[in-house]
């Protein structure tokens, strides 16, 4: 089995000390693909912030992005052998914490709204073309 180096973990937990990354993990770990609006949403920040975010945990190989004209997805990367027992432990204590059933409502809430409305709202009404997928 692949290892990482003790740098490499000690960048990872303190990514993940911080509970909008930790939570946004969670939330592409039940979902296997969300949009950055739909991040910026769950974490209730600004998109400025989710940005910092992702871009820390994309750095660590920790998700993965792709591009679709004007929207941007994350999905967790899982590829990452070492990380996956990590990864898993994560998931398991979350799921196990008193307040994770109003992350998963929430969750669910935000899944459920259009992508180009939620954007809309957050940076305003220029930033989506009406024919984004939605």
């Amino acid at each position: 089995m692949k290892t990482l180096n003790i740098k490499k973990l000690n960048e990872i937990f303190k990514a993940l000390s911080e509970k909008n990354r930790l939570k946004t993990l969670y939330f592409l770990m039940k979902h296997e693909e969300v949009c950055s609006c739909q991040i910026t949403e769950f974490m209730g920040v600004r998109a400025a912030t989710t940005s910092k975010h992702m871009n820390l945990l994309l750095t660590l190989s920790l998700v993965e992005s792709r591009k679709e004209g004007r929207w941007l997805f994350y999905k967790l990367r899982t590829n990452n052998i070492a990380l996956s027992p990590l990864l898993d432990w994560v998931k398991t204590n979350i799921e196990h914490d008193i307040d994770s059933g109003s992350l998963d409502k929430l969750m669910a809430n935000i899944m459920q709204r259009n992508k180009v409305e939620l954007c809309r709202q957050q940076r305003g009404i220029k930033c989506c073309p009406n024919n984004s997928r939605s």
